[in-house]
This record gives C-alpha cells, sequence and structure tokens, in this order.
C-alpha cells in the first residue's frame, strides 16, 4: 500500500508541474498516465477482483495496449525525443503481457514488475520533460530580452 501511494503522489505532483510548466505534450502525458490507475480502480471497483499475477488480466492488457496507443499518437505529433522513451516503456507493459499470455513461464513476481515497474520511469520522463520545455521557454525568453538580441 505505501508503494501505491508513493506512486499516487508522484503521479499527483509531476500531473501538477506539467501543467502549471509544461506545454501540450507534457500535460498530455501526464493526462495518459493519470488514466492508468484511474482505469485501474474503475476495474477493481467495478468488478470486486483484487487481481493476481498469475495469469494474464485481459482487462489489464487492454489498458496499457489502449495506453501504448495513445502515447504512439502522441509521439508522432509531439516534437519530443523523450515521448519516444515513454512508448518504449509502455510498450514493455504490454509485451508483459503477451508474453505471459503465451505462458512463457514468468514468474509471478517478475510479470508484476515489468507491468507495474514502467509506470515509474514514465513519471520520470514526463517531469524531466517538463523540466527540457520550461528550460526552453526560460532561454528563449532570456535571448529575446537581452539587448541587441
Amino acid at each position: 500500500m505505501l508503494r501505491y501511494t508513493l506512486q499516487i503522489v508522484l503521479l499527483i505532483l509531476v500531473t501538477a508541474y506539467a501543467v502549471r510548466r509544461g506545454g501540450k505534450p507534457e500535460r498530455n502525458a501526464a493526462f495518459i498516465l493519470v488514466g492508468l490507475p484511474l482505469a485501474d480502480l474503475l476495474y477493481h471497483t467495478l468488478s470486486g477482483d483484487q487481481g493476481s499475477y498469475h495469469a494474464v488480466d485481459l482487462v489489464h492488457a487492454a489498458i496499457d495496449l489502449a495506453a501504448l496507443a495513445a502515447i504512439v499518437w502522441l509521439a508522432l505529433r509531439a516534437d519530443r525525443f523523450w515521448t519516444l522513451w515513454l512508448g518504449a516503456l509502455q510498450l514493455i507493459a504490454v509485451l508483459a503481457h503477451l508474453i505471459r499470455l503465451l505462458e512463457v513461464g514468468m514468474h509471478p513476481v517478475a510479470y508484476a514488475i515489468f507491468i507495474r515497474g514502467p509506470f515509474w520511469g514514465q513519471m520520470i520522463l514526463v517531469a524531466l520533460g517538463t523540466w527540457l520545455h520550461a528550460r526552453r521557454k526560460r532561454q528563449a525568453a532570456e535571448r529575446n530580452i537581452l539587448p541587441g538580441s
């Protein structure tokens, strides 16, 4: 429960930072990430299922696949390199579902790490992307203010 609480607090902070300092790609990426735990919460609330890592949960796979589609759409339209990394991390989660579905003998702990772990990296990437955008805007403003620019 502590990991989940920490994850949600960090997600709120990253989203607030992206909304305040980021451009449209940073905000959209943050909102995509917010959608993941919200969809997960909605699914578990409606189904009453607490989830297991012993088999593929097709609803979780569909949620992750939808997030991948949204991130790919974002990456194709944004002029940000980090959106490609965001998509790569989401692809890891989607491929973990596929590998588990093929019954390759993946341990439940490994499956859990592969579908949950990338989210931490994605939050870091959105924060980094927001910082880079804010820095770029600040530098552009400084160049326009300097005499003789």
